[in-house]
């Protein structure tokens, strides 16, 4: 940055809270801002209503389109009235898995054929292997926002047992990244 007098800020520099839980939705502004990204295509699983804990939220205020997916019928139901028909928000009652359930499935069945600007992904246990299955769609997401606990080492590449991170500590960030570069 030769020249320039702008002080550099990091990335974690951006977090706002608003509708997020620890200052996501700040980030992945951020984010979309650095990639001249007005609007796009952005997906949450585990949508509660669409407002509670919500990365993507704000990307909706401003315009965006997004598939919105909430197994629980009454977080369903107000996800609904959140996103009503004709609001850009596609509301899915659904369990994402990695497998006949997959994202990349249930997108094609909601009519979703573009590629998503962001999928935001916080379902507390199998986190990593719906994050393995992105690599189904033909271009994966640009940007994908995981909840990755703190409990183990950044550097850590040992799986954890599939029955133990089902129920939360999921696994080491150092495996989504590993998934991450082979998706590019």
């Amino acid at each position: 940055m030769i020249g320039d007098s702008a002080p550099m800020t990091r990335l974690i520099d951006h977090r706002h809270v608003g509708y997020s839980q620890s200052g996501e939705e700040g980030i992945v502004l951020r984010i979309f801002d650095i990639l001249e990204c007005g609007t796009g295509l952005c997906c949450e699983f585990g949508a509660w209503d669409g407002l509670y804990l919500s990365n993507t939220r704000a990307l909706m205020e401003r315009g965006w389109r997004g598939l919105m997916i909430e197994p629980d019928a009454q977080r369903y139901e107000q996800l609904c009235v959140t996103y009503p028909s004709g609001s850009g928000g596609v509301c899915i009652r659904s369990f994402v898995d990695a497998d006949g359930n997959s994202l990349a499935q249930i997108a094609a069945r909601s009519g979703i054929l573009e590629r998503f600007n962001l999928v935001s992904i916080d379902i507390d246990g199998s986190d990593y292997e719906i994050f393995s299955s992105l690599a189904e769609f033909p271009r994966p997401p640009i940007v994908v926002c995981v909840e990755a606990h703190t409990c183990h080492r950044p550097d850590d590449l040992n799986p954890v047992p599939a029955e133990i991170a089902a129920k939360g500590p999921g696994q080491p960030i150092s495996r989504f990244v590993e998934v991450g570069a082979r998706m590019g």
